[in-house]
């Protein structure tokens, strides 16, 4: 079976990811995964096994890079260098990588079975994020009685104790979507005494069955962003050695530098966290100078200080 150049990368590129996240891929798994058979995979691996460079004018070899090594077993692994992923994609952001990370660790715990490239991925975002999360999700007694009546367009007669009652009310709703969100399963109804649709927490329904009315759900409603990362974003900006950036503790986001000309350089380096903004301060080389916001020179002598006070 004849491959054209654009799906001969794209297989290329299919392996590579399989071959880095799994660490060691049988060819004929890789073969199977990009639907080709183990003898053409091999073929179309040739020319990234081994590439050499050859220097324009003389021919003469100048380098050499490797994408993949292929054992004496058929197991293909990485050998050195990631230049193929790299020509069709870039690294996320923090602010990416951390909301993929929240997605993939709740999509994890809301799974009723195994999912291991899930978890390959989220090892991976947890690794370069430095974080651990956990999201405990209980499953509340009357979520497929919820769903089922979302998605036959019925409505639910629910006893619902609220946030801060004394004691539950009895209401009948109309189910335009349930949904899971940062550890809590949730009915977006509206109660057919009202106008305006509200957001219910299941685990707060006491008892639940199906009610006689009939309707048609929306067909575009959104699942809300209640947790926007950007609110935990802490900024300093800096005028330091521009040497010394590597040595800043991660994870942390760098902002445009301006340079000096001395070796120096001014930016913004963005955290989130207030501990961590506090970390990031005390760690920052002593002749480094704070230059804003307002303040912050002035909360790190101070929490520079509590930190010696602890060993007085």
């Amino acid at each position: 079976m004849a491959v054209t150049k654009q799906r001969h990368f794209e297989i290329l590129r299919e392996v590579l990811a399989l071959a880095e996240e799994q660490g060691s891929v049988p060819l004929s798994v890789a073969a199977e995964a990009v639907g080709v058979g183990a003898a053409q995979l091999r073929a179309l691996l040739d020319p990234v096994l081994y590439l050499e460079f050859r220097e324009h004018h003389t021919g003469q070899i100048v380098g050499e890079a490797r994408a993949f090594l292929l054992t004496e077993d058929d197991h293909l692994k990485i050998d050195e260098g990631h230049w193929l992923r790299d020509l069709t994609s870039t690294p996320p952001d923090r602010d990416t990588a951390l909301g993929l990370f929240v997605a993939a660790t709740t999509m994890q715990a809301l799974a009723t079975g195994p999912t291991p490239d899930l978890d390959r991925a989220a090892r991976k975002l947890a690794e370069h994020l430095q974080v651990i999360l956990r999201v405990p999700v209980q499953v509340p007694e009357c979520l497929d009685l919820a769903q089922e009546a979302w998605r036959d367009g019925r409505s639910l007669q629910i006893r619902y104790l609220s946030d801060g009652a004394d004691a539950p009310r009895d209401r009948e709703v109309l189910p335009w979507r349930v949904f899971s969100q940062w550890g809590h399963w949730y009915l977006h109804a509206r109660d057919i005494e009202d106008v305006e649709p509200k957001y219910f927490r299941l685990d707060r329904v006491i008892s639940a069955r199906l009610g006689d009315l009939a309707f048609d759900p929306p067909d575009h409603d959104e699942i809300p962003e209640w947790f926007d990362l950007s609110e935990h974003a802490r900024t300093v900006r800096v005028r330091m050695a521009a040497d010394a950036l590597e040595s800043l503790p991660a994870p942390h986001q760098l902002g445009d530098p301006k340079e000096h000309g001395d070796g120096t350089v001014e930016l913004d380096i963005t955290v989130h966290g207030e501990r961590r903004f506090e970390h990031l301060l005390v760690s920052l080389p002593a002749d480094a100078v704070v230059l804003g916001p307002p303040g912050v020179a002035d909360h790190r002598r101070a929490h520079a200080a509590r930190l010696l006070a602890a060993y007085d």
